[in-house]
């Protein structure tokens, strides 16, 4: 039976916290203008930065990817267009140059299931990624990801920004008194304190 993507995504942070030791491991964070299914950073020397996993359940997802990263922009007029809203020959005919955009991670991987996509696959279409195959209950490195060159570093600053912030919204629906200077200090336990009478609010 086939994974859900939900579940893929759970395996591909459980990969990156234990393989890769990263730390911290994070999915689906939203209000960000690239949401990877999977990030975490790792201090691991030959490791060393972010590293991306996007997770694929069809081949269909995995052709579509590219487009996610791809714009057309016309070198006279200057108007940019997205390649997800017109098709790709239509928009070179009109003069239309393709742009490849940057995107997050200092190394990124697709992970699936064997027969959705081979190594061949991503060397052709994505020479910057690596490939995971999910085999049981064990993810497989098929294809090591290179180094990238290009890299969206801004992109992880934003998402990590509102991951912060996210975490201190969370903490005060729970009715918590949240100062994050305090909270995100080594040992910085006097950053959080729960209401006097122990209960939890919840929205």
């Amino acid at each position: 039976m086939a994974l859900t993507h939900k579940e893929l995504c759970e395996r591909a942070a459980s990969w990156l916290r234990s393989n890769r030791r990263c730390d911290p491991v994070l999915t689906k964070v939203g209000s960000a203008g690239e949401i990877p299914d999977a990030i975490g950073w790792s201090s691991m020397f030959r490791h060393r930065g972010s590293i991306v996993v996007e997770c694929k359940t069809s081949r269909i997802d995995f052709l579509n990817d590219k487009k996610k990263y791809t714009q057309f922009k016309h070198p006279q007029k200057g108007w940019t267009i997205s390649s997800r809203r017109f098709r790709r020959k239509l928009l070179q005919n009109e003069g239309y140059i393709e742009e490849r955009l940057p995107s997050m991670g200092d190394y990124r991987f697709f992970l699936c299931e064997p027969e959705i996509v081979s190594a061949e696959d991503v060397k052709r279409r994505h020479g910057d990624h690596g490939l995971l195959h999910l085999i049981g209950k064990r993810v497989l490195v098929v294809l090591e990801a290179p180094e990238r060159q290009k890299v969206n570093h801004w992109a992880e600053i934003r998402y990590l920004r509102f991951a912060l912030i996210h975490v201190k919204d969370n903490l005060l629906r729970l009715g918590c008194s949240v100062d994050l200077t305090e909270l995100t200090k080594f040992f910085g336990t006097t950053g959080v304190r729960f209401p006097a009478d122990g209960t939890k609010k919840h929205n």
